[in-house]
């Protein structure tokens, strides 16, 4: 495209006054410097005289801003101009506004602001055109806008532009004005790039169309040439013509190429871009009006059912009040009966259950005398969805199933059957009976599909209600799937601009946006806008939802000026409306004020929050989670503005107390309404997700970081402060892993016992019920059947855990409390403490890392500002260091061990403490997210000095020599353990490792394309042939020969090559007798095999996999196991890790297993050793543990640690096969103890 020529100007310079000639000739002149000063020196007159707000005034900054935009000073010029056009506006003459605007699009121009430049030249060219004198300004004010338009690419639009501003020329006098020429040039350059690119685009649709035939028409080649179709299109201002194409282009490479691909990844960018500039065109212009209701009928039933379809609930209601009042009084026909139906949803939709209750009362009860099955039921089902919004489950229950039974027994009204089954699934998943409303969403597929076949669009909405339910039940890949496959489906059966196709649109952009997939989550959701935007209108409520979706996109994506200005219109847009809704007025004011207080703005963030706040107590219930967010909201506003106020303390402590509350209920399934035992305990076992997902969950971490700031602010609440946030610290980290862990609390309270026994069965059973839920989305897609086993398996499980726990409820009333994570007070954990031991939390809050300390005398807290300490990049770093193959982006491991990270982690997670921690031997260490994938053994005690060299190295003091270190999986579970009696008889070791894999290689899960095989009787199997390619593992015989040797243990008990199986490990008996069990195989972490969502461990690949035996013991499957061992060795690698890249849990999947499964420790690595080294420290560690039981299990790894680093032995003694290289971090830190206590 051509260069874009400068501002364009009218005839007349500015001037700051009417026939100030010095001024002017200065300025025509170009002696600007000069006039600068004159104009400086005018606003410092005007701003000490007080008259800033006079037109004099103004002129001198408009004057000032174009001398400044004429100097390539635009940033200084652009609050000048709009400082002069806001008095233009306030005194009232709209066409000097006008001419203000006109230069204010200028500089935003020139600052290549051209959505905002737009807007402020459509705004001066109404201004200008008004009716009055001809003025040659709006002539420039066309041209302007021409050149905007140009520079975003809408090429017919802005030789339009030009065609309008010659046009208003040659209506006034002197037609060969210079402005007039300068359009006429803009003009002839823009049709000649236009022309240009249609030329292009020819040519480009060929080199599709020969993609197409050489290839295919869903090759990469033909996507490959509709991306470059879509550019050449785009710069032409056919922008639907454009986003369809770049749609196929993306659709076929992430088809072929997959999601995350480069070019797939160009062609969602194009797609994004495209429908960015559409919604920018459409908000700079003035949008044009919906259409008058007036002008749509209203007379038939259909009519009005199109107007409610529409939003349009005034006018429907009005016609059907007309309709009502028309009868007469009380009258009990099919038509009144309609009547009152209709009125009753528009009531509903409108957000007032309470009077539509009454009308569909009526209306059930004339379809009832009249004697209509059919009409009876569709009348009971809206009452029944009536009921459900007032919370009236039980009776919404009882009359969606009674809608069932009457037309059940009807033939050919399988559609009829399928809305009254979708109306129960609907209530049941209101009561978060989500697997039972499964089973009623999938009947009703079932009746859809028999009555309009798979495709119908019926059908479809069906499927995306039984998706969102499954997303709720934790399952979000698999509602993914589901809404792909129904957008597919819509698209070619009702084309892109179906309203159905927005539906689904604006469901998949929610669920990628809880993916954190914001790109292609905005794609999605703009795409749903402009549909539901062209056939609903721009003040439909499901339009303004779906662009309050979009501020909190654009909100998160850090774009504030386009999240405000689109808010401001949706805050506009819903005022028009006659009906209110709270929630949307709610959400609509925390919104914009979440805004401002990201830009700064924070009186005007907290006037909002208080609003949004005040609003939610006075109108919602006092466990709406509305009153949680407004809460929170206005708290972090409060506290930013004022650190020292206590009125943000109190609302973080209601918030806080709402939360704990909250998290009770969900997952005790305390809230679960209507719903039998085994349903109940069904959603209590499923409740993980929907705790996490709870706006609930992230009031912990925000308390933390408040709480702290007023510590700060007022000294004498630190203390108090303190021991609240402690509290709060341990519950931020619940998570499925803590949960787990209450579990084992709670199994160790009761001990070996029947009753013991019988909560590790109710454990294992709520287990199996997630494992079968995590398969339930895409067997809906691919294979029903097995969908329907999977849920009735689920049915049968629960029903079995609704008994179990309806006994422990009678049995031991007191479990349900401990089964529920509890967080300690500072003081219950001194008095679980020894002396001479501390306990060390580290957790993470808004902005900040906390660290607390507990020891028996005292309790101490820091806080550690994120970007002040790049935490994250450091952890990043040292484990690069200490494990080259995790090095990624800008880390690359050094030659020798770069201290100075080990020295970072220690000074900003440990040294804040080092006063409490003097006179600590044991320390225990409870991390959680990023943070739990460190290990402290390698922190440095100093501050390092020189070059990082061998001798270096040897002399660095460790914390590993400062401390014997114990991975606490939660403060809860410290000393929880109970004393086992002594084992006599029972065999020292059990082993299993170098399983039969392929060549030799090293210990590394090279698990690259381990795609599963499906097993309709539950979750996904390993493929057997893909196991057998991994590495095989000789080295780890001799480890296992090594321990075996220095513990004594018979050579039997080592299960090597094809005795090392699945099969074999859960089928030993012998295993639970064990002292110690040990596995040295590979390691596989969560999601490095498709279908496998935990961490696991292989071993020898069976001939065919089955349930029993795939050649993966998955974390579940070891926590099946009975174990009553003193350690359980796990020296594969990555058996130690956190869950997934940073690691969202306190301890890995594997660990928290076997911890669960009964052992009581585990010696678990971290990343890759090599078999000598391995096999070196963990006999030096049992062997310590041995010699010196009472020195506790954590100083027997001390010691081991010290003796690889050094190749000496505290007794002085050497150790065998020594190498210079265990020196190294990599060699002796990667093992960690975790155990609930030394």
């Amino acid at each position: 495209m051509m260069a874009q020529a400068g501002p364009l100007r009218a005839r007349t310079t500015p001037t700051a006054s009417a026939g100030d000639g010095a001024l002017q000739s200065l300025i025509e002149a170009r002696k600007y410097p000069e006039a600068e000063t004159i104009l400086r020196g005018r606003l410092t007159a005007h701003e000490a005289a007080g008259t800033m707000d006079t037109a004099a005034a103004a002129g001198d900054r408009e004057t000032l801003a174009f001398l400044l935009t004429m100097t390539k000073r635009a940033e200084e010029a652009e609050p000048l101009i709009r400082a002069a056009a806001r008095t233009r506006e306030r005194l009232g003459d709209d066409r000097l506004t006008g001419r203000s605007l006109n230069r204010l699009a200028s500089v935003l121009f020139e600052r290549r602001r051209h959505v905002e430049a737009e807007t402020a030249a459509r705004r001066a060219i109404d201004l200008l055109a008004a009716p009055g004198p001809a003025d040659d300004r709006l002539v420039a004010a066309w041209g302007n806008l021409g050149r905007i338009l140009e520079a975003r690419d809408r090429l017919p639009d802005a030789i339009d532009a030009y065609d309008r501003g010659i046009a208003a020329g040659r209506r006034m006098p002197g037609e060969g004005d210079e402005v007039i020429a300068a359009l006429q040039s803009l003009r002839a350059d823009a049709e000649a790039t236009l022309s240009a690119y249609r030329e292009r685009t020819t040519v480009q649709r060929r080199k599709v169309a020969a993609a197409a035939e050489t290839t295919a028409p869903d090759s990469i080649e033909t996507a490959r040439e509709l991306y470059l179709l879509s550019l050449l299109l785009a710069r032409q201002g056919e922008i639907d013509k454009a986003t369809t194409t770049a749609e196929e282009a993306y659709a076929i490479q992430a088809r072929t190429l997959g999601r995350d691909h480069a070019d797939t990844r160009a062609s969602l960018y194009q797609l994004a871009t495209m429908l960015r500039r559409e919604a920018e065109a459409g908000a700079a212009t003035a949008a044009a009006p919906d259409e008058p209701v007036a002008a749509l009928p209203a007379e038939t039933d259909a009519d009005i059912r199109r107007l409610i379809d529409r939003g349009m609930f005034v006018r429907a209601e009005t016609v059907v009040r007309a309709r009502i009042d028309g009868r007469a009084a009380g009258a009990r026909s099919a038509a009144a009966a309609t009547d009152k139906e209709l009125l009753a949803n528009i009531l509903y939709l409108t957000g007032r259950a309470d009077t539509a209750e009454k009308l569909m009362r009526d209306a059930v009860a004339i379809r009832e005398r009249l004697g209509e099955p059919k009409a009876h039921s569709a009348a009971l089902r809206r009452l029944a969805l009536v009921l459900s919004a007032r919370g009236e489950y039980d009776r919404a229950e009882a009359l969606a199933r009674r809608a069932i039974e009457l037309v059940e027994p009807l033939d050919g009204e399988t559609r009829s059957l399928s809305a009254a089954w979708g109306t129960l699934g609907e209530i049941l998943a209101g009561q978060r009976r989500r697997p039972e409303a499964s089973a009623a969403m999938q009947k009703a597929i079932d009746h859809a599909k028999a009555a309009l076949g798979d495709e119908d669009p019926f059908v479809l909405e069906e499927y995306n209600g039984f998706a969102l339910n499954l997303e709720e039940m934790g399952d979000v890949a698999g509602a993914e799937t589901i809404y792909r496959r129904n957008l597919d489906l819509l698209v070619r059966i009702r084309g892109r601009g179906s309203l159905d196709t927005a539906r689904t649109l604006a469901l998949l952009s929610s669920n990628l946006d809880r993916q954190d997939k914001a790109l292609e989550a905005e794609v999605r959701l703009r795409q749903a806008i402009t549909i539901r935007e062209r056939h609903l209108g721009t003040t439909n409520p499901d339009t303004l939802r779906s662009l309050g979706n979009l501020v909190g996109l654009l909100t998160k994506e850090g774009k504030y000026d386009e999240a405000r200005a689109l808010q401001t219109r949706v805050i506009a847009r819903r005022s028009t409306l006659p009906e209110r809704n709270y929630e949307e007025g709610i959400a609509d004011l925390g919104r914009m004020g979440a805004i401002l207080a990201k830009e700064g703005k924070h009186d005007d963030a907290i006037a909002y929050q208080r609003r949004a706040l005040a609003l939610a107590l006075d109108t919602l219930d006092p466990g709406h989670p509305y009153i949680a967010i407004a809460s929170t909201a206005l708290a972090r506003s409060i506290a930013r503005q004022d650190p020292a106020s206590d009125e943000y303390v109190d609302l973080m402590r209601k918030a806080v107390a709402r939360a704990r509350g909250e998290r009770t209920r969900v997952l005790s399934a305390a809230d679960v309404s209507g719903a039998n035992a085994g349903e109940r305990a069904t959603a209590a076992a499923l409740s993980d997700n929907d705790w996490s997902d709870r706006s609930g969950a992230g009031v912990f971490a925000l308390a933390l970081t408040l709480y702290a700031n007023h510590a700060t602010a007022v000294r004498g609440e630190e203390a108090k402060l303190r021991a609240e946030a402690f509290r709060i610290a341990q519950d931020s980290t619940s998570s499925a892993a803590t949960r787990a862990l209450a579990g084992i609390v709670a199994r160790e309270a009761l001990g070996d016992t029947p009753l013991g026994r019988l909560v590790r069965r109710q454990q294992d059973l709520a287990q199996d019920i997630r494992d079968l839920n995590q398969s339930l989305g895409k067997a809906m897609i691919g294979a029903t059947d097995t969908a329907a086993t999977t849920r009735d398996r689920i049915g049968v499980l629960g029903r079995e855990l609704g008994a179990i726990e309806e006994r422990l409820r009678r049995t031991y009333p007191d479990y349900a409390r401990l089964a529920v994570p509890q967080s300690l007070s500072e003081e219950e954990v001194r008095r679980r403490l020894r002396p001479g031991e501390a306990l060390l939390l580290v957790t993470e809050g808004e902005l900040y890392d906390f660290t607390f300390v507990v020891t028996a005398e005292a309790a101490g807290w820091n806080a550690v500002p994120r970007l002040q300490s790049y935490l994250r990049g450091t952890i990043e770093a040292f484990r690069c260091e200490v494990d080259p193959k995790t090095c990624s982006g800008i880390w690359t491991a050094s030659p020798l061990f770069d201290r100075r990270y080990a020295w970072d982690l220690y000074r900003f997670l440990v040294q804040p403490h080092e006063a409490l921690l003097k006179d600590v031997k044991t320390l225990y260490v409870t991390t959680s997210g990023p943070l739990a994938d460190l290990p402290f053994a390698a922190f440095i005690t100093a501050e390092p000095q020189g070059e990082d060299t061998d001798a270096a190295l040897a002399a660095t003091p460790w914390l590993a020599d400062r401390f014997a270190i114990v991975n606490l999986p939660s403060v809860e579970s410290l000393r929880i353990g109970r004393q086992r009696p002594e084992k006599r008889g029972a065999p020292p070791l059990i082993g299993y490792g170098a399983p039969l894999l392929a060549e030799a290689g090293g210990k590394r899960a090279a698990t690259a394309g381990l795609s599963p095989q499906a097993d309709p009787a539950g979750p996904a199997l390993a493929d057997p042939a893909r196991l057998r390619a991994l590495p095989s593992l000789p080295g780890t015989e001799v480890e296992l020969n090594a321990m075996a040797q220095a513990l004594g243990a018979d050579t039997a008990a080592i299960h090597l090559g094809a005795e090392a199986t699945e099969r074999a490990v859960r089928t030993n008996d012998r295993l639970r007798h064990a002292r110690i069990v040990a596995f040295a195989t590979h390691g596989v972490l969560p999601g490095e095999i498709e279908g496998f969502a935990e961490p696991g461990l292989i071993f020898t690949p069976p001939g065919r996999a089955t349930y029993a035996d795939d050649g993966i013991l998955t974390a579940a499957e070891a926590a099946g196991l009975d174990l009553s061992a003193e350690w359980v060795i796990l020296s594969a690698c990555n058996t130690g890790t956190t869950e997934g890249p940073g690691g969202g849990d306190a301890l890995s999947g594997l660990a928290r297993s076997f911890l669960y499964a009964g052992a009581d420790a585990l010696l678990a690595s971290r990343w890759r050793v090599g078999d000598k080294v391995t096999a070196a420290l963990t006999v030096e560690t049992l062997v310590n543990a041995r010699q010196d039981p009472a020195g506790g299990k954590a100083a027997a790894l001390q010691s081991a640690m010290r003796a690889i680093r050094t190749g000496k032995r505290d007794d002085g003694s050497a150790v065998e096969g020594w190498t210079s290289d265990w020196a190294h971090p990599a060699a002796w830190a990667p093992f960690t103890l975790i155990a609930t206590e030394d």
